[in-house]
């Protein structure tokens, strides 16, 4: 039995002595939270028709949040549309004329060839021929203003075109959508205001832009690489802690002397962690405290 008890005493010994020196590995530090906060600005001039954003609501890129006032916008689009639509018709109309018109020269032209073979053998007055030729002129040139006028609707549709495309770019400018995807920090509109081009319409976090910045020693750092695993401890929170991974190292230090005369002075020096959250964003928010741990190999 004695013996039994030395040896159970002898294995909680050890794996005591284990634990300390995985804990003896391990690094922690606090740190806080820090992400990009966008300003979402208006684009164009207007009234505010629609405002969905409200604070803490959470926005996916591109959502929409709100619309400035479209109505002469609209209306312009309808009066491109109409005068499309009227370009149409008198395209068709002058066709016809076209089909008219072409017909009388070809006509035109017959009568004067054959009058000039009447000519030469004598048989006709030789103003009757000069008539039929003034004729074909005429015709000929109402055939040359009617091809002019023909292709001058090309010129009118391409110019609705540009017309049309600067409108809807109009128009897309007075759809207000959210830049990133995050939570709404604050709003400062409301339905009813009239906006210029630039003003704020609300600040939005991005999610994507999330970090925990720590300061580590730079004996600590050295034990560390870019994409280690850490794991971030919110006060409070129960579970598992958040999990994460190094991205971005310092390349100076803070706090440090101008110039650095021995190792002593070297081991207070402090370097820039960033750690990325890998998962349950939205339980961190910017200048949060937190803990973080780091487990090197």
């Amino acid at each position: 039995m004695r013996k039994i008890a030395v040896v159970a005493v002898s294995v909680l010994i050890a794996s005591a002595l284990v634990s300390c020196r995985k804990e003896e590995k391990l690094i922690r530090a606090p740190g806080s939270v820090e992400g990009q906060v966008v300003s979402l600005r208006s684009q164009a001039a207007g009234t505010l028709d629609v405002w969905t954003a409200a604070a803490g609501a959470r926005l996916s890129r591109g959502e929409e949040i709100g619309r400035l006032n479209q109505d002469k916008i609209l209306n312009a689009l309808d009066e491109v549309e109409l005068s499309g639509s009227e370009i149409s018709n008198q395209e068709a109309r002058l066709r016809k004329k076209l089909t008219a018109l072409r017909a009388n020269v070809d006509y035109l032209r017959r009568q004067v060839e054959r009058l000039e073979r009447l000519k030469e053998e004598a048989a006709v007055a030789g103003d009757q021929l000069e008539k039929a030729r003034l004729q074909l002129l005429e015709a000929e040139a109402a055939l040359f203003e009617a091809e002019k006028a023909l292709a001058s609707f090309g010129i009118q549709r391409d110019k609705l075109a540009v017309k049309r495309r600067a409108l809807e770019l109009q128009l897309r400018d007075t759809l207000l959508l959210s830049p990133v995807e995050g939570p709404v920090l604050e709003t400062f509109v409301s339905v009813g205001e009239t906006l210029l081009p630039g003003v704020v319409l609300a600040d939005i976090l991005d999610e994507d832009s999330l970090y925990v910045g720590v300061f580590l020693e730079g004996n600590e750092i050295g034990r560390l690489k870019t994409g280690d695993p850490a794991d971030i401890l919110v006060d409070g929170r129960s579970g598992p802690p958040l999990r994460g991974t190094i991205s971005f190292f310092g390349r100076k230090a803070e706090f440090s002397p101008k110039y650095i005369l021995s190792e002593k002075e070297r081991a207070t020096l402090l370097y820039e962690v960033r750690v990325r959250p890998a998962d349950s964003r939205e339980v961190l928010k910017v200048g949060m405290p937190v803990t973080v741990v780091f487990r090197p190999e």
